[in-house]
């Protein structure tokens, strides 16, 4: 399953590639015409994956191409989905650029966690502003030059102590401005001059593409369109539309599935949620929700809760998720199937007494059709079973379905 869902990674990858070459950023191809040099900021947020690392590629590549003076990168970043060699790579690329790179971590209360905080290993400085903080590695980590263990987190007085961070700036202006007479890589920034700025900042932004994609590798992104993804596609079974919904399941699965793929997901989630789905899939065509029925509900729930190996959304954000999915799936699927049979909305009583047959071979609950029409139907225990095709006698209604005995003419099921 992991295989199949890195292959998907792969494939969507690829697809991200070319539509990002067909699709530029405004932002990054704008030029600016201005007596002022310009200082490109690159804003990172979320986690660190595919997506972003490309686009953070991107426009390091583009500011050496460019007037720019500095390369700025405002952080704020959950954590690492990116492997080591491309974590490597991409330090590399920073510190090997012919512009001097700098990184703000903020602003207040931003985060900088798990192995995102590697990329300070690529900054020539590093800013933070306070109320930040960073830290909390999976594993023991040498972040420029100096150890941080797998559990520690930092704040701004702790990392400018160990020189972890070089600069305290409560805003990325200020933190530009203190960069004013350094050199880096025999650059002399000069940004301002008797409390007047000399520079011009140029925000970039990513395309659309790269921010759908950078959005769904947010652990309760994944969570939600993946497992929305399911109940929509098991909605369509159940709705005999024109394919609308399942379609609409099946875009939402393959997004959360991309997101899952890239957080790293336990194989034995998907157990549980298949068989949640067997369960909740053969209670909800009998009509009214039944015991299996909310214990495959309970199982898919749980089954979110052991989808993430590492980054694993709070247990509020998973309720928030998994409330409305249970209501929609216990509520909302057996009144569209009712209504789709109209066994609650049209008067039955005429039909007690009338003779039809069993489309279906059932021991509790079914379907039997009267007069070219079919109805949900519960037989007497002293009938069941009652075999496919057999005749059936309707004895009596009650709220969701015509109660009906085994005709004398009918069969019994073996």
């Amino acid at each position: 399953m992991i295989v199949s869902l890195r292959r998907v990674v792969a494939v969507l990858s690829l697809v991200v590639g070319a539509l990002m070459t067909m699709q530029s950023s405004p932002a990054t191809a704008a030029t600016l015409t201005t007596e002022y040099p310009q200082v490109r900021v690159v804003q990172l947020g979320g986690f660190v994956d595919p997506t972003s690392a490309a686009y953070l590629r991107r426009q390091i590549e583009a500011a050496t191409q460019s007037n720019a003076l500095a390369i700025v990168i405002q952080i704020n970043a959950g954590g690492a989905t990116i492997t080591q060699d491309q974590m490597d790579q991409l330090t590399a690329l920073m510190r090997e650029s012919p512009k001097p790179v700098a990184m703000w971590l903020g602003p207040t209360n931003a985060s900088v966690f798990g192995d995102a905080v590697k990329l300070l290993d690529g900054a020539d400085v590093v800013g933070m502003a306070d109320g930040a903080r960073l830290g909390r590695p999976l594993q023991d980590m040498t972040v420029r030059g100096q150890m941080i263990a797998k559990s520690e987190v930092l704040s701004l007085q702790q990392a400018r102590s160990r020189e972890i961070v070089d600069i305290s700036a409560p805003t990325l202006v200020e933190f530009i401005r203190q960069l004013n007479n350094q050199t880096f890589k025999g650059v002399t920034l000069q940004v301002s001059q008797d409390g007047q700025d000399l520079f011009v900042p140029v925000f970039t932004k990513p395309t659309l593409v790269e921010r759908l994609f950078h959005v769904v590798t947010s652990p309760l992104a994944a969570l939600f369109f993946f497992t929305t993804g399911m109940l929509l596609i098991l909605f369509e079974f159940f709705a005999a539309a024109a394919g609308v919904v399942g379609v609409c399941g099946a875009a939402f699965l393959a997004l959360g599935g991309y997101g899952v793929a890239e957080l790293g997901a336990r194989p034995a989630a998907f157990v549980v949620y298949a068989v949640a789905i067997l369960l909740m899939s053969s209670d909800l065509q009998n009509g009214p929700v039944r015991a299996r029925a909310i214990v495959g509900m309970i199982l898919f729930g749980s089954a979110g809760a052991l989808l993430f190996s590492t980054f694993q959304p709070s247990v509020l954000a998973q309720l928030l998720v998994w409330v409305p999915q249970a209501a929609f799936v216990l509520l909302g699927i057996p009144v569209m199937i009712r209504t789709r049979f109209s066994t609650s909305v049209l008067p039955r009583e005429s039909l007690i007494g009338a003779n039809g047959t069993c489309t279906t071979k059932f021991a509790d609950v079914g379907i039997v059709r009267i007069d070219d029409l079919d109805w949900l139907a519960r037989v007497k225990p002293k009938d069941a079973p009652i075999s496919r095709d057999a005749a059936i006698e309707v004895m009596s209604v009650d709220e969701h379905h015509l109660v009906v005995a085994r005709a004398p003419s009918a069969t019994i099921s073996v």
